[in-house]
């Protein structure tokens, strides 16, 4: 007995020799972003009780570059109930089967598990497939540097890490004391850089960055930068010495993002959350200074004080390396800065 199978797009007359439709496959291509999996999911609930067939969704998962593959594959049974999903993010070797269903009932993490995970699993692809068996990173360079320090040892417990204590003027004792220590305990080697005595007219910060880039160079060790997306878009002087650096895994989180994901590393000022509020306003949901003063008249100061710092380190900001996008929806066009900043 001979059997027949054709894939064909939904909607279309099945061929000839295939009697019935057996099955709806779907194979969204879009990266992670928080929220997408829910979304999909009803779609392929609705889909699967419209119809009355199963429906298989199957995703591509881990790290691609700065962008996220969600995992997560399922299969719906023709009554609209979950009867398998792969594990997230992971590249799972599994056949789901409807027969061994395994989890039916699970629902997806909450999307703040979901982001922690994204941040780990994406930071270490990202590093493995640079084939890098070794990072670095200055732990001084802000409030998130020790955090960043601490995720590497518990995402890649075997991956070599060495923090860099830079020799510069305006860090208390106390401070650089707490943070070798906090290495010493986290198992990371640390290194002290001297300031040289002559710059080539760079300043400090970010001659000491081009003196960690020579040795990660000699050694082999991918360079990493801490900053945040709050650095990013209003701490201009960060940014000469991130450009030395491979990677910003956490530049797409702005600080207060990062104090609610990871309590106990970064304690942001009590008036952070309006700032960075503001901030997720004019950068990630692309609303207009304008707009948001409209709405906001009695911090007009503080939104146009943002606005002229974004504008001020526009042309920096597009020279920086790669960062580990998490909240900002991959493949969005932006709106361009001339009209987002310059209203």
């Amino acid at each position: 007995m001979r059997q027949f199978f054709s894939v064909a797009p939904w909607g279309e007359i099945p061929p000839p020799h295939v009697s019935a439709t057996c099955l709806l496959l779907r194979t969204p291509a879009n990266a992670w972003h928080e929220g997408l999996l829910e979304q999909d999911e009803e779609k392929a609930c609705l889909t699967a009780r419209e119809t009355g067939l199963p429906v298989f969704t199957a995703r591509l998962a881990g790290g691609e570059g700065p962008f996220l593959l969600p995992g997560a594959s399922s299969v719906w049974s023709g009554n609209g109930h979950l009867l398998k999903r792969l594990r997230l993010f992971e590249r799972d070797s599994a056949v789901i089967s409807p027969e061994t269903p395994t989890g039916t009932d699970s629902p997806l993490p909450s999307p703040e598990q979901q982001l922690r995970h994204a941040l780990r699993k994406g930071m270490e692809d990202f590093i493995l497939k640079s084939g890098y068996g070794a990072v670095c990173l200055n732990l001084l360079e802000n409030s998130a540097s020790l955090l960043l320090a601490e995720l590497l040892k518990e995402t890649c417990p075997s991956l070599e890490v060495t923090g860099f204590l830079p020799s510069l003027p305006g860090i208390p004792e106390e401070t650089r004391e707490r943070v070798q220590a906090f290495a010493g305990t986290a198992g990371i080697g640390v290194r002290t850089v001297s300031f040289p005595a002559k710059a080539g007219g760079l300043d400090e910060k970010a001659a000491i960055a081009w003196l960690m880039r020579q040795w990660a160079e000699e050694e082999g060790a991918l360079l990493l930068s801490s900053l945040t997306g709050t650095d990013i878009m209003t701490a201009p002087r960060f940014l000469p010495a991130a450009l030395a650096a491979d990677f910003i895994p956490l530049g797409d989180l702005y600080e207060t993002e990062l104090a609610n994901l990871f309590p106990g590393f970064i304690s942001p000022a009590p008036e952070a959350a309006r700032r960075d509020g503001f901030l997720i306003r004019l950068h990630r949901e692309h609303e207009s200074a304008t707009e948001l003063v409209n709405r906001f008249p009695e911090s007009e100061r503080e939104i146009r004080r943002l606005q002229r710092q974004a504008r001020a380190s526009e042309w920096t900001r597009l020279k920086l390396p790669p960062r580990l996008m998490l909240r900002s929806i991959p493949g969005t066009q932006e709106t361009p800065y001339i009209h987002r900043l310059a209203d």
